[in-house]
């Protein structure tokens, strides 16, 4: 059970969603289940097989045991989520320190993206009531009044910095809140493609102190 347990839990964990969560406990029932019926099957009909079948069980569990010290344990903080979902965790909190670097702790700031990890890391409060863009992307049902009243609760207290990703692409009222309001003041390419990945607008009324907002994956190491 113990290793049925870490089948189920460890292997995919690399790779799959964080919803595969709830498929974790029959997972191990079955994989346990699995597993003892193999090994009643293989030792009815090749009685000789007992001892090899044991070294292999043996065998099996420490190689695992190896590869996940690898992947999980002997990696940074967030390094186990880098295969499936990028250096986002990364990311963020690189973002974050540099908007509590130039910012004061009663500013507001806002993500026009799904990185809300920037919020915690920089120990900032949401302008908005929107922390995550999702419901404002195009196609879904009642955006436009969403995004009405996104663009009411700016105006109304507009906050210190925008991060721009490139999640959904920005629409009409929100370019003109950014050219009334705010000003490019830097902005984030991606490593290889070069690519530009986020814009920072500071607002033009409380300009910030300059900075490099350029983050480079290769800063964190360890894989």
């Amino acid at each position: 059970m113990v290793l049925s347990s870490f089948l189920a839990v460890c292997l995919p964990g690399k790779s799959w969603p964080h919803y595969y969560y709830l498929l974790i406990p029959p997972l191990i029932i079955a994989i346990a289940a699995a597993t003892h019926e193999i090994a009643v099957a293989l030792k009815t009909r090749f009685p000789s097989a007992a001892k090899p079948l044991a070294l292999l069980f043996a065998i099996v569990p420490i190689l695992l045991g190896w590869t996940e010290h690898r992947d999980y344990l002997d990696q940074p903080l967030f390094g186990i989520t880098v295969k499936r979902y990028n250096s986002r965790d990364f990311w963020g909190r690189a973002m974050g320190e540099k908007i509590q670097q130039v910012t004061e702790p009663n500013d507001t700031i806002f993500v026009f993206g799904s990185d809300t990890g920037v919020y915690y890391y920089s120990d900032r409060r949401c302008a908005s009531r929107y922390t995550m863009i999702t419901g404002l992307s195009s196609g879904y049902e009642g955006v436009d009044e969403r995004r009405g009243i996104l663009l009411e609760e700016l105006r109304r207290s507009p906050p210190r910095i925008i991060l721009v990703l490139f999640d959904e692409q920005p629409f009409e009222g929100w370019l003109a809140l950014l050219d009334e309001y705010y000003e490019n003041i830097g902005g984030d390419k991606h490593d290889r493609t070069e690519e530009w990945i986020m814009f920072v607008y500071g607002l033009k009324v409380a300009p910030v102190e300059a900075i490099d907002w350029e983050w480079h994956r290769k800063e964190v190491g360890g894989w």
